[in-house]
């Protein structure tokens, strides 16, 4: 599996998880993932950190302690 599929599914699964977490099971459309860092790829093996913006333009604010 080439690294830009393996970034895909890891920012897949944290849109998944994020919005989850946020709306408490519930379908969230006023939540918004951005990175800057769409092209950036490493050799097989290695890893790679960079940040994620996590932008709520609805109306609510939802906290949910774990």
């Amino acid at each position: 599996m080439s690294t830009r599929a393996k970034l895909t599914k890891l920012l897949m699964f944290l849109i998944i998880g994020i919005t989850a977490i946020i709306t408490n099971g519930a379908l969230a459309a006023s939540i918004t993932l951005y990175t800057p860092y769409t092209k950036v790829s490493v050799p097989p093996g290695e890893s790679l950190d960079y940040s994620i913006e996590v932008k709520n333009s609805g109306s609510e604010v939802n906290y949910k302690s774990c």
